[in-house]
């Protein structure tokens, strides 16, 4: 683990229901079962785990499913005033921890790619799809798969790379930020399909010269509003007053992703 980034970077969310979930370790493969508190309520095989889950969580009653993935180095907690509004309006929430620095992108889509699957078993007609940063890059991997889903909104995704990362990437100390370190830079960008669905981009800014000034255009400190436009794939586009490792919790950004998962628009 590296010093100051906690236990929950170690984690890989592959199964959730009602609150309940079931998480693999990065490195050892361990996997344990914790209940709607977190606290463990076994440890074991992934199979031990998954049947004592179906049979201690509750089946979900709601149609309407939502993934929702964090940003790099960051974790579920970070993206829970948008679960929370979701839950409020009627959707099923599945805010999962991924691995981050640990494990690669194509190793997070195949995760998120299960647990849309998991919602899909537990009755919801489609599963919808959020991410902030590096996680709306997941979600363009994962979609791009045979997700049950069609909607998605990408937050301060730097959906064409971020300058700043190419930047970083010279330093010897990025490669703390593992393989996904490399897919937020223009050239990891480039290679990550976009997938045919409805997408809204949400990007952090100023609407002038942005928060970072060397960044030469409007920015949210870290991403540059232009590098997270997808032009023709997109199906709506707003500019938030936000900077970047906030945005999660700005009330624009909450309100425009229920928004545009429930009908479309932001």
């Amino acid at each position: 683990m590296l010093p100051g980034l906690g236990d929950r970077q170690c984690w890989a969310d592959i199964w959730v229901r009602s609150g309940w979930r079931v998480r693999e370790h990065a490195w050892s493969g361990v996997t344990q079962l914790l209940n709607p508190h977190n606290a463990l309520v076994c440890a074991g095989s992934a199979h031990e785990c998954l049947d004592r889950g179906l049979h201690a969580a509750p089946a979900p009653e709601r149609r309407k499913a939502v993934v929702l993935m964090h940003g790099l180095g960051r974790s579920r907690r970070s993206m829970r005033h948008i679960a929370a509004q979701l839950d409020a309006e009627g959707w099923t929430v599945a805010n999962i921890d991924y691995p981050s620095l640990f494990r690669p992108l194509e190793s997070h889509a195949e995760q998120a790619l299960g647990v849309a699957a998991a919602l899909i078993e537990d009755g919801a007609e489609s599963v919808a799809f959020a991410g902030h940063s590096l996680g709306g890059l997941i979600g363009r991997a994962a979609m791009a798969g045979d997700w049950p889903g069609r909607r998605a909104v990408f937050i301060g995704s730097p959906n064409r790379g971020a300058l700043v990362a190419d930047w970083l990437s010279h330093l010897p100390g990025y490669g703390l930020t593992g393989a996904c370190g490399q897919a937020v830079t223009r050239a990891g960008a480039a290679d990550i399909p976009v997938p045919q669905a409805e997408i809204g981009v949400v990007a952090g800014g100023t609407g002038g010269l942005g928060f970072n000034p060397w960044l030469g255009e409007d920015n949210d400190g870290l991403v540059r509003v232009t590098e997270t436009r997808l032009d023709a794939a997109e199906t709506d586009f707003r500019l938030v007053h936000s900077l970047h490792s906030v945005m999660p919790k700005n009330r624009d950004v909450v309100s425009a992703t229920v928004a545009f998962l429930t009908g479309g628009r932001l």
